[in-house]
């Protein structure tokens, strides 16, 4: 209302982001994700085998710029971006930010687990709440939920390897630290952003809503 010359607004920021995408892409942390549109996912009709997304929970940019997402599209123009992108963070990595601009790694690298694995205490016999988790339904402490997977000592074991990206997961020897060697390279990737009112934290209720 008070600048009204605008014509675009883009958002940019971060957000929980699927494993793997509609089109079986693996997405990794510090890949570029583009959206499309936007789906409003938790509004709609919900019947007994599905959710249906009405066309009004779906919000779509204009058609300037759905032409520029048409061209990204192309296998061609996403190398070009992605090389850019490249170039841009390597050249801020040997400015004044230096070390500040790399990309993400252990213990804030990006571990993927199975969708029902439960982070909980294992090791802490004194935890009764986790000591008594055996089911999804079953409750984890608070401070489970709040410590990292190196100091759970999470099961090595129930991390998903993925496909098509080149990242490896090496045991050190005499610990289960694990070290990961990731992508220097972000990858874009386009396709609707699904919203909602809630904090997503369950892989369960992710995949679900991914499918629908």
């Amino acid at each position: 209302m008070s600048f009204t010359n605008i014509q675009l607004c883009l958002i940019v920021g971060i957000c929980g982001g699927l494993p793997l995408n509609t089109k079986q892409e693996y997405i990794t942390l510090g890949d570029v994700v583009i959206s499309r549109g936007l789906v409003q996912y938790d509004l709609g009709r919900q019947y007994s085998d599905r959710l249906e997304i009405t066309e009004d929970n779906r919000f779509r940019p204009d058609d300037s710029l759905l032409s520029l997402l048409n061209q990204l599209e192309g296998l061609h123009d996403r190398r070009r971006l992605q090389d850019a992108t490249a170039r841009h963070l390597e050249w801020l990595g040997k400015g004044i930010l230096g070390e500040k601009v790399r990309y993400p790694k252990p213990p804030a690298g990006d571990w993927l687990f199975k969708p029902d694995y439960r982070h909980r205490h294992r090791e802490d016999v004194s935890c009764e709440i986790c000591r008594n988790c055996r089911s999804m339904t079953d409750p984890v402490c608070k401070k489970a939920e709040e410590t990292s997977c190196v100091d759970l000592r999470c099961n090595v074991e129930s991390v998903i390897l993925r496909g098509g990206t080149p990242i490896t997961w090496v045991q050190d020897q005499g610990s289960t630290n694990i070290v990961i060697k990731s992508p220097r390279r972000p990858v874009v990737h386009l396709g609707w952003f699904a919203s909602g009112d809630k904090v997503m934290k369950s892989g369960e209720e992710r995949d679900r809503i991914a499918q629908s």
